[in-house]
């Protein structure tokens, strides 16, 4: 039988050991990190693409733009796109994760010119009504998957004034650029 004072000693060994503070103890976070979705990323580059591409396609059409420089404008548009969708996962992403995104994209975009070359008519007004469309639907799905993607971010990195300033030149770049495609495109009607 055991006696009062054993039961006693498991009582002073708690008291010995140290206090743990309130602020100490935390609730573990069991959601994980949160990464963008590929539908987010590819929603984004599939939208530059296509934009790009009817871009650079009344520009060469309709002035004479040098199509090389128009591929090499459409591919670095939606490098640039592809690379500011996947960036919050470097590091924590597989490759596949990361390239996955660039090729759905790619599969979208030529998905859609099979699609708008099969459907569209010949003749210049029919033309220009599906370009007009195509630059709608591009920037829709760009405009989409853009701000899903920052919906999933909690918080944006601030940026610096010298990265406000090149971010604000891009915009305005490929508004003008946009703008003037437009312009050239819907004269020809």
């Amino acid at each position: 039988m055991t006696s009062g004072a054993d039961l006693f000693e498991p009582v002073e060994e708690l008291e010995t050991l140290p206090r743990l503070e309130v602020s100490e103890l935390t609730t573990p976070d069991f959601r994980g990190q949160q990464r963008g979705s590929i539908v987010d990323a590819t929603l984004s580059g599939f939208g530059v693409l296509l934009w790009s591409y009817v871009v650079a396609g009344e520009l060469v059409i309709g002035v004479g733009f040098p199509e090389l420089a128009a591929l090499l404008g459409v591919l670095g548009t939606f490098g640039v796109a592809w690379y500011s969708a996947v960036a919050p996962w470097l590091g924590s992403a597989s490759w596949l994760r990361l390239l996955l995104p660039g090729f759905l994209a790619m599969g979208a975009f030529f998905g859609t010119l099979l699609f708008v070359c099969s459907v569209s008519g010949h003749s210049n007004a029919e033309v220009q009504a599906v370009s007009l469309a195509l630059w709608f639907f591009a920037v829709f799905a760009f405009c989409v998957g853009r701000e899903r993607a920052r919906r999933r971010v909690a918080a944006r990195p601030s940026l610096s004034s010298e990265q406000r300033a090149i971010r604000f030149a891009s915009w305005l770049v490929a508004g003008l650029v946009t703008l003037s495609a437009l312009i050239v495109g819907l004269s020809r009607l």
